[in-house]
């Protein structure tokens, strides 16, 4: 059963992205068969250059664009994933807003304001505006949630961040 499911990911795109299912049974069979695959990759994912990736679809398919946002559809550099191999998880990439500090399993997750974030508000304020982040992973019960005995952030509207005074926000976290 856990070598089914362990494709089923890879079913959003082997039926829809140029030699993707090709790909997929060539792979598939390799393992089988305990040798190296013919094909060395998707025909219809294609580098257009260092900042351009292109990928061609069999067919016009509207869904498509909401496969792209899951997680394991990321785009991520092959040197990155080289360097950490089975730790890459541990070890983020990315151009957000913040930038990771520190990752402790189940417990926390600690982020800090990317200084070069590209993008700013409609009065020309660099975004984040936070300093960083700090997530904290709790292991409650749905009961103890249920029964108010775990405490739950908010959401910070735009309404009340623009109405706050900015000083009042923490400098550090």
């Amino acid at each position: 059963m856990r070598s089914e499911n362990r494709y089923s990911r890879f079913d959003y795109y082997k039926n829809h992205v140029e030699g993707a299912k090709e790909y997929f049974d060539e792979v598939s069979a390799a393992r089988k068969e305990n040798r190296e695959p013919k094909i060395n990759g998707v025909s219809g994912y294609i580098a257009k250059d260092d900042s351009t990736f292109q990928i061609k679809l069999k067919k016009p398919f509207g869904p498509f664009i909401y496969y792209l946002t899951l997680a394991y559809a990321y785009v991520v550099p092959k040197e990155a994933v080289s360097k950490f191999g089975k730790d890459f998880f541990q070890n983020p990439v990315g151009t957000g807003p913040f930038i990771f500090v520190d990752w402790k399993p189940d417990l926390e997750l600690n982020l800090k304001k990317n200084q070069n974030y590209w993008e700013k508000d409609k009065n020309g304020n660099q975004i984040p505006y936070l300093d960083g982040v700090k997530f904290k992973f709790l292991k409650k019960s749905l009961s103890s949630f249920l029964n108010s005995e775990t405490e739950i952030l908010m959401k910070v509207t735009d309404f009340q961040m623009n109405h706050s005074k900015r000083s009042s926000l923490p400098k550090k976290l």
